[in-house]
């Protein structure tokens, strides 16, 4: 089987791996709520990655056949560069104390771990789809691997 990792280094903090091998339900994204007062910058990033991260998974449950794995291609482009850029901004920020990382943790933790492997089962499922005889997707989802490095 196929397993590739697809969350990008940016996340690594806050990821470990899944101790559970209990059914994922679906993941909720996080959403601001108009009336939610302003968090902290690093915990406004953090979200905004799930939220992506939610399309990302999204996008890839949508492909059931060689014509929505085509169509499929460019959608997880365009999320792939924001993915990056999201990315990227976590270089500008100051580094975490171990307090505030201990109650990102917390929070998000569960949810990434389920987006995780939501996103692992939909890369595993494509793989032994063959990606539907689609050679764009897999190569776009390459560009996913190199996220992580």
């Amino acid at each position: 089987m196929n397993r590739f990792c697809l969350l990008p280094a940016a996340l690594a903090f806050l990821l470990l791996p899944a101790q559970s091998d209990e059914p994922t339900a679906p993941v909720s994204t996080v959403r601001e709520s108009p009336a939610a007062p302003a968090l902290p910058l690093p915990e406004q990033r953090v979200r905004a990655g799930i939220i992506l991260l939610g399309e990302l998974e999204q996008a890839l449950a949508r492909v059931s056949d060689h014509d929505s794995a085509e169509a499929s291609v460019a959608p997880v482009m365009r999320l792939l560069d924001k993915l990056r850029s999201w990315a990227q901004s976590f270089t500008a920020l100051p580094p975490l104390s171990e307090e505030e990382r201990r109650r990102l943790e917390d929070r998000y933790l569960p949810v990434i771990r389920k987006l995780n492997e939501r996103l692992r089962s939909q890369g595993e499922r494509l793989a032994a789809a063959e990606y539907y005889g689609s050679h764009k997707l897999p190569a776009a989802l390459v560009h996913l691997a190199l996220l992580n490095q």
